[in-house]
């Protein structure tokens, strides 16, 4: 007879835990974007509160074809008051920094942001392409 081989077994290299608290974890708000003076002008967009209020601004220039951003003021909150404008020093910071609280995409956490832009106080200067108000649930 002939002698036994022996069988190699490699072993498997252990793998690393991960360590779940070194995870970056994202935080969502919904965002509902008015126009001051049309309330069939309005949006809703999920952002990250990382999202610069820079990028906020441009969003609504895609949306709601506005020209250019000279005479677009955004303000925090459904008033349009001089306490809630938001400086042009802030296009900078993040939605985090500006104090709006996330959470996980499921938790629906709503900030509402109103924008004025001059020549859409007119109704001759409204887009006529901009999409339909959002149904509320």
């Amino acid at each position: 007879m002939a002698p036994k081989r022996k069988v190699k077994v490699k072993k498997k290299a252990k793998k690393k835990e991960e360590d779940w608290g070194a995870l970056e974890k994202v935080e969502y708000v919904t965002l509902e974007i008015r126009n001051s003076d049309w309330a069939s002008m309005r949006f809703m967009h999920l952002a990250a509160t990382t999202m610069t209020l820079d990028s906020v601004r441009k969003l609504i220039m895609e949306e709601h074809s506005v020209p250019s951003a000279a005479g677009l003021r955004l303000f925090m909150g459904a008033g349009v008051s001089e306490e809630s404008l938001l400086k042009p020093e802030d296009f900078n910071l993040s939605l985090d920094q500006l104090s709006i609280t996330g959470g996980s995409k499921n938790d629906n956490i709503l900030q509402v942001i109103t924008y004025e832009y001059q020549p859409f106080k007119s109704i001759l200067n409204v887009p006529r392409f901009a999409r339909p108000t959002p149904l509320r649930q």
